[in-house]
């Protein structure tokens, strides 16, 4: 399968690229994400499609396969979960950007993000600047999302984080 075959959208989380931050409101989740998704392939008259995502994106692509499995054909999932780590991990990250902006979680990108022998990478420090021009606000946002999934969970199950994520329904 090529490109040649299908028809390739890229959406970007709002606040990271062209979109705008404020399509995240305060409070949003996952499935607010998802809506946004579902709302730009209506309005592209897509009405079924395979879904690709990376971290917080793949868990967008879960949620929609779960809650919308009459839409999405396939999914690749990369570098993603249905739980993601403790959420107090996000929820320092997401009062850090909120505080200082994205330069300190950028500081410390390449060794989260890439082995010592591609950070030097000129493709590195491209993937570096993206993130450096990502809207703070909206980049804290995801980082609150991200910690969000685990409190809602141990909210449904009674406190107790399972290997079960709020992405099911």
């Amino acid at each position: 399968m090529t490109v040649l075959h299908h028809r390739v959208i890229r959406y970007d989380l709002p606040g990271h690229g062209r979109s705008p931050a404020e399509l995240l409101g305060d409070g949003a989740g996952v499935g607010d994400i998802a809506d946004l998704v579902l709302r730009l392939a209506d309005h592209l008259g897509i009405d079924t499609f395979a879904y690709a995502g990376i971290s917080l994106g793949g868990a967008v692509g879960m949620w929609l396969a779960v809650h919308h499995p009459e839409r999405v054909t396939a999914l690749a999932l990369v570098c993603t979960s249905a739980r993601f780590d403790e959420p107090a991990a996000w929820h320092e990250r997401a009062a850090l950007v909120r505080a200082e902006g994205i330069d300190p979680v950028a500081a410390t990108a390449a060794g989260r993000w890439f082995t010592a022998a591609f950070a030097d990478d000129p493709a590195a420090d491209a993937m570096l600047a993206h993130l450096r021009a990502v809207d703070a606000r909206a980049y804290a946002a995801a980082f609150t999302i991200a910690g969000r999934i685990v409190d809602e969970e141990r909210t449904r199950t009674g406190g107790t984080a399972t290997g079960r994520s709020t992405i099911t329904p």
